[in-house]
């Protein structure tokens, strides 16, 4: 299947003109960044090139920063002592929030909501996928251990030609005829 939508997706790159415009398509290039005497580093030169005469807002103090790190890569706040721990020595905050099991259950919800995961089929016949939680749990551990992306994707595209254990079977995550509304098969039939 691979070898097929990899030979679809560079025949549409042809075709489209892509490989010639797009900013995915250009080779690499080292860019100097631009001299701002109020920047910290390369990255505050180039946002602040780019402000347009605008001002930056004010750094905020430690006690903030370490909020917003825990409210963002976590969605959860910090605690007094996490904030006492982490006030001015930000490397280290970055090290904690990133190791934490917290980080990839926060994250693993974009992509479960990308492919419309749920631990139920919901609507009108609303029966539990038992099973479901591995695929979750899965996606989670791939957050925590920074699964390469190109990987992630690979294992799931090609779970049944890998090494079966390596990712759970995640057919339970769509709906089959059996799960839909108005039909009554075998295994959906309501107990009488």
């Amino acid at each position: 299947m691979l070898p097929r939508l990899t030979v679809l997706l560079c025949s549409f790159a042809l075709v489209s003109g892509a490989t010639e415009q797009h900013w995915a398509f250009q080779p690499i290039r080292n860019v100097p960044a631009p001299t701002r005497p109020s920047a910290r580093n390369a990255i505050d030169a180039f946002v602040q090139a780019r402000l347009n005469g605008l001002e930056s807002a004010p750094e905020a103090d430690p006690v903030t920063l370490v909020r917003r790190v825990y409210l963002v890569a976590l969605g959860l706040p910090p605690t007094p002592q996490e904030i006492s721990d982490y006030t001015n020595n930000y490397e280290t905050l970055i090290d904690h929030v990133l190791a934490s099991p917290r980080f990839g259950e926060r994250w693993a919800r974009h992509w479960l909501d990308v492919v419309r995961f749920a631990e139920t089929h919901g609507f009108e016949m609303n029966q539990p996928r038992p099973n479901a939680w591995r695929y979750r749990d899965y996606v989670i551990r791939a957050f925590n251990e920074d699964k390469p992306y190109d990987r992630f994707i690979r294992e799931q595209l090609h779970h049944f030609f890998l090494v079966p254990q390596m990712i759970p079977r995640s057919n339970h995550i769509h709906p089959s005829p059996k799960n839909l509304t108005g039909r009554c098969d075998r295994d959906s039939r309501p107990a009488r």
